[in-house]
């Protein structure tokens, strides 16, 4: 249990308060251990965030694996506005495990989620294909990523596997390359 109490400035500069409860079926790092937390009348600076999150080891034959859900998460700022949160991802090590080295360290990340706000509008992510992610690159090397905003679907395809900070943008009408931060 981590008890921020009525609140204090963390060493990454943010007002926090309130409690985060964690609670390990078993160290994280063994095979099947599920790590549980949850929020209680938590803030970071003025936004209350609420929900649980679990996350779960699925490693198995030396392979890493991890799932994530977020269920009932929620951000409500001072005034009133905000969102609601839910999603599932399942991260992947794909190669690197066999090394000290953790550059080599190369993953998978599929996953889908939900973000509704409090004008009503709903955008929804899927991975259509895996997303890589080397740890030696920025950015997300390859895979295609589903986002729908209300009654709109756009596409980011992030590529065949080069180490840049391009993807493609692509909607019902046409399509554009983006930079990526």
């Amino acid at each position: 249990t981590i008890n921020y109490g009525d609140g204090c400035v963390c060493r990454d500069g943010k007002f926090r308060k309130g409690v985060v409860v964690m609670h390990f079926s078993a160290p994280i790092r063994q095979t099947g251990a599920v790590l549980t937390i949850t929020l209680k009348d938590y803030y970071v600076n003025r936004a209350h965030i609420e929900g649980k999150k679990v996350i779960t080891n699925l490693t198995e034959n030396g392979v890493h694996k991890y799932a994530t859900l977020v269920d009932d998460g929620k951000v409500t700022w001072p005034n009133g506005r905000g969102f609601k949160y839910e999603g599932a991802k399942v991260v992947t090590q794909l190669s690197g495990m066999d090394t000290r080295t953790v550059r080599d360290d190369v993953y998978s990340i599929e996953g889908r989620n939900k973000t509704s706000y409090a004008n009503g509008n709903v955008v929804v992510k899927n991975t259509e294909t895996a997303l890589i992610k080397p740890v030696a690159c920025a950015w997300i090397v390859k895979g295609l990523l589903k986002i729908r905003i209300n009654d709109r679907t756009i596409y980011i395809n992030f590529g065949n596997g080069d180490c840049d900070n391009k993807a493609i943008l692509k909607w019902a009408n046409g399509e554009k390359e983006i930079t990526l931060p």
